[in-house]
C-alpha cells in the first residue's frame, strides 16, 4: 500500500476538488454571500469527486484508441496528470472566489457547537456510529467486492473498452455485466492507481466522505427548520441506508448525488435563470452519471420545475431545455454506449438469465414475493411500509408529512413542493411499471431507498410547520 498515493487520492478528490468546484460555482453565479456559498458547497461542491471520476471515464474511454499493449502504460500516469490538471483548471476559473469560500468554510467550522437538544445528540451519535462502522468493517458484501474487482480490471486493462465485463476475464474469471455508468468504479480506479491495489482503503475513504457529505447536505437543506437533527436522525435511523453506506456499496455516493440534484433543482425553481439552469444541469448530470437511478431525477425534477416555477411557460421550456442539455451532455455517455452494445440504455442481465429453460423472471418474482398483484403492491411498490427492518418508520412518518403538505399546498416552500413532487412521482412511476408487469423499479429495495433523504426532509419540514402552527395557536389563546 502506497500511503503517499492514498494521501494524494484523498486530498485531491475529497478536499481540493470540492473546494475548487464550490469556488467555481460561486464565481459562475457571481456571489460572495456566506450562506449562498455554503449552499453551493452542499449542492455542487460535495459531488465534485464525481467530476474527477467523469473526467477519468473520458480518459479511459479514449485509451481504447491506443494499441492494446500501450493502454496501461499510458493510462495510469495520465490519470494522475488529468486529475491534477482538472483541479488546476477549475481552480483557475474560481480563483476570484477562493478567499470568500475559505472564509465561509472557516466561519462555518468556527460556528460549530455541541448539540443543544437530545435529538441533536441522537443525530450526532447515529452519524458517528455510521462513520466508525465505515472505517472499521471488513469489505465482504458482494457488490462492494465486485466494484473493487471491476475497478482493478479496468486499471489493469487501461481502458473502459471492455466495460461492462460481459466476457469473463481469462485471468480472474471476473464476470460483471451490470451496465451502470462507471462512476464508482472510476473513483476506485483512481484510488487504486495512486495507492496500490493491495488495500481496500479507497472504498473506506469514499464511504466516509459521502456519509459526511450527505449529512452536510441535509443540514443545509433543513437549516431554516426548527430541528435539522430530525431529518438527519431519520436518515441514519433507516437500517438499509446505513447498512449499504457502511458496507462500501455505491449507495451513499449515488444517493448524495441524487439528493444534491433535487436540492439544486429547488434553487433553480426559486431563481429561474440560465445560470441556475446550468448549475441544475450540472447536478442532474452527475446524478445521471452516478447511477442509472439518476435517470429519474431529470423528469421528476422537471415536473416540479414546470409546476412550481413562477415564470411563463415559454421561459420554463427554454430554461428546462438548457438544463436537460447540460445534464445529458455530462452524464449520458454510458447510456449511449449501452444502446450501441445492447440495444437499450439500461442492461442488467446475463445470458443464462435469458434462457427460457431457466425462467429467471419467475424465479426472481417467487424469491422476492412479487408474484400476485397483491404481492407486487405490498412487497413491491409499498415495500417501504411493509419492511420496517429495512426502512424503519421513516416512510410512515413521510406519508403523514406528505398528507399535511398536500392540505397546505399553496403555502408550502419550493423545497417542500419539489421533494414532494419527486417522491410522489417516483411512486406513480413505480405503480405504473408494476401494473404493466415491469419489475425494474420494485425488484430491489435499494432503488426506492434513493428517496430516503428527501422523505426525511419532508418529515422535518412537516414537523417545523406543526411547531409553528402550535406556537401561533398558543399566542392566540394567550391573547
Amino acid at each position: 500500500m502506497n500511503f503517499g498515493g492514498l494521501l494524494l487520492f484523498a486530498v485531491a478528490t475529497f478536499v481540493a476538488a470540492p473546494f475548487v468546484v464550490t469556488a467555481a460555482a460561486a464565481r459562475f453565479i457571481g456571489t460572495g454571500d456566506r450562506e449562498q456559498i455554503l449552499d453551493l458547497a452542499a449542492m455542487t461542491g460535495i459531488t465534485a469527486p464525481l467530476v474527477l471520476s467523469l473526467v477519468l471515464s473520458f480518459l479511459y474511454t479514449g485509451t481504447a484508441l491506443l494499441p492494446e499493449a500501450a493502454r496501461q502504460t499510458v493510462a495510469q500516469p495520465a490519470a494522475v496528470a488529468v486529475v491534477l490538471l482538472t483541479i488546476i483548471i477549475i481552480a483557475a476559473y474560481g480563483r476570484q472566489q477562493m478567499t470568500s469560500v475559505t472564509r465561509a468554510m472557516a466561519d462555518a467550522v468556527r460556528a460549530l457547537r455541541p448539540p443543544r437538544s437530545v435529538l441533536g445528540w441522537i443525530a450526532l451519535a447515529l452519524v458517528v456510529f455510521a462513520l466508525v462502522q465505515a472505517a472499521s468493517l471488513a469489505v465482504m458484501e458482494n457488490d462492494a467486492l465486485e466494484y473493487a474487482a471491476v475497478a482493478k480490471y479496468i486499471l489493469r486493462e487501461g481502458t473502459l473498452a471492455s466495460y461492462p465485463v460481459v466476457k469473463a476475464d481469462p485471468q480472474t474469471g471476473l464476470f460483471a455485466p451490470s451496465s451502470h455508468p462507471p462512476a464508482y468504479h472510476m473513483l476506485l480506479v483512481w484510488g487504486f492507481a495512486t495507492g496500490g491495489t493491495e488495500s481496500m482503503a479507497p472504498l473506506r475513504i469514499t464511504a466516509l466522505y459521502f456519509i459526511l457529505a450527505i449529512t452536510f447536505l441535509m443540514v443545509r437543506i433543513l437549516r431554516l427548520t426548527p430541528s435539522p437533527a430530525l431529518g438527519v436522525s431519520l436518515l441514519f435511523a433507516t437500517p438499509l441506508f446505513v447498512s449499504m453506506s457502511v458496507s462500501y456499496h455505491a449507495d451513499a455516493m449515488r444517493i448524495t448525488a441524487f439528493t444534491a440534484a433535487c436540492a439544486m433543482a429547488v434553487e433553480f425553481i426559486r431563481r429561474p435563470s440560465w445560470k441556475e439552469a446550468v448549475l441544475a444541469g450540472y447536478a442532474l448530470g452527475l446524478a445521471l452519471y452516478a447511477h442509472s437511478i439518476g435517470i429519474l431525477a431529470i423528469p421528476l425534477t422537471g415536473i416540479a420545475f414546470l409546476v412550481l416555477a413562477d415564470i411563463p411557460l415559454s421561459r420554463k421550456l427554454q430554461l428546462g431545455t438548457l438544463c436537460c442539455l447540460v445534464a445529458i451532455g455530462l452524464g449520458s455517455l454510458q447510456y449511449f454506449e449501452n444502446v450501441v452494445q445492447f440495444g437499450t440504455p439500461l442492461q442488467d442481465s446475463t445470458p443464462i438469465f435469458d434462457m427460457a429453460e431457466v425462467d429467471y423472471a419467475s424465479d426472481m418474482r417467487a424469491r422476492r414475493d412479487l408474484i400476485t398483484g397483491f404481492d407486487r403492491t405490498v412487497f413491491g411498490v409499498l415495500r417501504v411500509f411493509s419492511e420496517p427492518t429495512s426502512f424503519g418508520l421513516t416512510f410512515w412518518a413521510g406519508a403523514f408529512a406528505a398528507i399535511g403538505m398536500v392540505r397546505h399546498w399553496r403555502t408550502i416552500s419550493p423545497a417542500e413542493g419539489t421533494f414532494l413532487v419527486v417522491v410522489a412521482g417516483y411512486f406513480v412511476l413505480s405503480t405504473i411499471s408494476a401494473a404493466l408487469g415491469i419489475d425494474l423499479m420494485i425488484k430491489n429495495s435499494r432503488y426506492v431507498m434513493t428517496l430516503t433523504p428527501l422523505v426525511a426532509c419532508l418529515v422535518a419540514f412537516g414537523a417545523g410547520r406543526l411547531m409553528a402552527s402550535s406556537r401561533e395557536r398558543s399566542y392566540v389563546i394567550g391573547q
